[in-house]
């Protein structure tokens, strides 16, 4: 991949600042001096600094939403408690290693409690996707007769949960993240051990 835009290192400087220093901690002047122009020339590629978190919140949708579609074909693609930890494990490595779906993750837990909107995206990514997208799998997994059957959705809810607050243990600190990989792998081994029938 070429040289970043300054349009792509003015989003990439917004983001780690406001996972750092919050949105509203953050000036526009910091983020344009941190990639070496003044704070007035941001505004010729954004309205604002709204406007270049709304950039940020819509690359970070579509990095979901590709990632999604890669894995669009999962439910029918796990055939058994190996497969649901393989695929989860696969999944987990992109979401603890990628660095602006991390920082992204500090900035929402950072702003959660001071802006509604912050909130409801928190809780869409950490909480609605996971949970959504597992009770989908463990709907296909009941139907074929491979996990316990229980409703989908408490089965993925006790799945998902523990994984999120493991996710936020490993973002807080980055010293955390193998310890947090491998009590993410023990909570898997145990769902599976407890739930799975194949």
């Amino acid at each position: 991949m070429g040289d970043k835009t300054t349009k792509e290192k003015l989003m990439d400087s917004a983001l780690k600042l406001f996972s750092t220093k919050g949105f509203d901690g953050t000036s526009v002047d910091e983020i344009a001096e941190a990639i070496g122009i003044k704070g007035p020339n941001l505004y010729n590629y954004f309205k604002g600094k709204e406007a270049l978190l709304d950039s940020l919140i819509t690359t970070s949708e579509e990095a979901y939403k590709g990632n999604m579609n890669r894995i669009a074909s999962t439910p029918r693609a796990i055939r058994s408690g190996k497969d649901l930890k393989e695929h989860s494990l696969g999944l987990l490595s992109f979401t603890l290693n990628n660095e602006q779906a991390v920082q992204m993750r500090r900035l929402l837990t950072i702003e959660q409690f001071r802006n509604e909107r912050f909130a409801k995206l928190a809780t869409k990514y950490s909480i609605e996707n996971m949970v959504g997208l597992y009770t989908g799998i463990f709907k296909e997994m009941i139907k074929d007769g491979l996990v316990k059957d229980y409703d989908p959705e408490t089965l993925a809810i006790t799945f998902a949960l523990p994984i999120s607050e493991y996710i936020a243990l490993s973002d807080r600190d980055a010293n955390n993240k193998e310890d947090a990989m491998k009590k993410i792998e023990n909570h898997i081994d145990f769902f599976v051990k407890t739930f799975c029938l194949a």
